[in-house]
């Protein structure tokens, strides 16, 4: 059976990591909260689409294998910025690559709509955007361990029914997103074996009513979280 990254990494990211990035960055512990259960979807989802193609798992795989962490520490990720084991410093300074690498242009607009579900700044937004993906990218790194780019593809494969429904919806509706259809073939395999973060060009860059979304980022974050949330209908 395919284990559960979504589940696995929600049970990592418990109440003493979300209170300790709280007081690191000023932020309240409830908006915090909100940021990581947006966060930790999307990029299991960004993962899982670049794994569609055997190289872009041959890619995702050397992304993950970069993330070098003691794996006892990923067991309570909580004690990352408890203790001083030189962890968190690393995934710190990775973060901001790992996250342009698996989302090319769109780390900005990802920020943008975290702030905007949560209520953290952008600046905190986008700090935590950078440590979730090292974090996320570790903890899968621990259990594709043994796996070569076939076994990894078919974990991330595995994730389409768990991330089926977890996006926030109040992204989606904020960003205006209306339609999902056009992003089914590229998913499906019809991006001859490309892994890049390409994107839709169909979807809808009307903001809903009362969104506080800046236009800078409303088309290309409508985008992403269209072709990601496309992709986990696709099954």
């Amino acid at each position: 059976m395919t284990p559960n990254l979504l589940t696995m990494i929600n049970r990592s990211v418990g109440d003493d990591l979300v209170m300790a990035v709280a007081r690191r960055l000023g932020e309240s512990d409830a908006a915090t909260r909100l940021a990581i259960d947006g966060l930790v979807p999307v990029l299991i989802g960004c993962m899982a689409q670049r794994a569609a193609s055997i190289d872009g798992a041959k890619s995702l795989l050397r992304i993950i294998s970069s993330v070098t962490v003691d794996t006892k520490i990923l067991e309570t990720p909580g004690k990352l910025l408890a203790e001083d084991t030189g962890a968190l410093e690393r995934l710190i300074t990775m973060g901001p690559g790992i996250l342009g690498t698996l989302l090319d242009t769109q780390a900005t607009q990802l920020a943008g709509a975290v702030a905007s579900i949560s209520g953290l700044s952008v600046s905190s937004a986008s700090w935590l955007s950078a440590f979730m993906a090292s974090l996320v990218c570790a903890i899968v790194a621990k259990e594709a361990r043994k796996l070569n780019a076939n076994g990894l593809q078919s974990l991330m494969m595995g994730q389409r029914a768990p991330l089926q429904g977890a996006l926030d919806r109040r992204i989606l509706m904020a960003l205006g997103v209306k339609s999902l259809n056009s992003y089914l073939a590229e998913v499906n395999g019809g991006n001859g074996g490309s892994h890049s973060s390409r994107l839709p060009e169909t979807a809808s860059t009307q903001s809903a009513s009362g969104s506080t979304l800046s236009n800078a980022w409303l088309i290309g974050g409508a985008l992403f979280i269209a072709a990601l949330v496309a992709w986990t209908l696709s099954i």
